[in-house]
């Protein structure tokens, strides 16, 4: 359900979620995702992190909060939300939450 690979590049953390993301998946994900900040911070780089969403056909609310906190632990700018359905970035549009996300 996740996968996170880094682009070199543009040091970029990509975490590649597929599927549903229920209330009931958001406890082991949120673990994965709080294990890679804690390494990108001590790491003591200008790292990235974006989510991409291609595969995502519905987020629980539980879902937003690990995006907020991954925004918070990130730098200003270093945190984006990629490739998200239309119904999924409604949500995130409901939510206040559509400035995350790169709608192009």
């Amino acid at each position: 359900m996740l996968q996170i690979k880094f682009n070199p590049e543009s040091r970029t953390h990509v975490c590649q979620f597929a599927g549903k993301i229920t209330s009931a998946a958001c406890p082991p994900l949120a673990a994965e995702i709080e294990a890679k900040l804690s390494e990108i911070q001590a790491g003591q780089q200008n790292d990235k992190m974006a989510f991409d969403l291609a595969g995502v056909d519905f987020i629980a609310s539980a879902f937003l909060r690990i995006c907020m906190l991954a925004a918070r632990q990130m730098p200003p700018g270093n945190f984006i939300i990629i490739n998200s359905q239309p119904a999924v970035q409604k949500i995130f549009s409901i939510a206040g939450l559509d400035g995350l996300t790169d709608t192009h």
